[in-house]
């Protein structure tokens, strides 16, 4: 059975139960009404559990790209610190600064991109295969998916603003430390 034939049953079971005087409620049985969502559920389309997927996945995403930030982050600041011995360090942190930042925006890139594709995708399978009841839901799935993508770029720009943030600091304290080394070499 459909989920629409489903929904289709729900309906005629809430229409036909008895209706409780003066307050316009309706009595119905409740494990009648819970055994119709089981099978509503049971029959959602595999497409609608795939997009509950995505959401999923695009926590997992933030959480990997944070994790990366904070790796790269520390292995930037150790790898500075060896450079001010040096005293070569203000090339080598601008350049590793870009890199991190290309890097960055190059996964970010490629992240949205493979989200909107698959999505597209998706929606695209999902269209195909439902008429017009399901073409709403489609439509909704659309919007949901274009929400997600949207609040995706954004934490992802938002991680790459700090992750900038914290590579000028670095390269600002360098720069000082680099001062305080010519004075100290007079």
């Amino acid at each position: 059975m459909d989920v629409l034939e489903l929904i289709d049953q729900l309906e005629e079971i809430i229409e036909n139960s008895a209706s409780i005087p003066i307050s316009g409620k309706t009595l119905v049985n409740k494990e009648d009404l819970l055994d119709m969502l089981k099978e509503i559920r049971l029959s959602l389309p595999d497409d609608l559990k795939q997009a509950q997927w995505i959401t999923e996945e695009k926590q997992k995403i933030l959480i990997e790209a944070q994790r990366q930030a904070e790796t790269i982050i520390k292995e930037t600041d150790l790898r500075l610190k060896k450079e001010i011995e040096r005293h070569d360090i203000t090339v080598e942190a601008n350049k590793r600064a870009a890199e991190i930042i290309n890097n960055a925006q190059k996964n970010a890139k490629e992240i949205r991109l493979g989200a909107k594709e698959y999505a597209e995708n998706l929606l695209d399978e999902l269209e195909k295969g439902l008429d017009d009841n399901g073409q709403l839901m489609a439509q909704k799935l659309q919007q949901d998916t274009n929400s997600m993508l949207a609040t995706i770029q954004k934490d992802v720009y938002d991680l790459l603003d700090t992750v900038e943030g914290q590579v000028d600091e670095r390269i600002t304290e360098i720069r000082g430390n680099i001062k305080e080394l010519r004075k100290i070499n007079g």
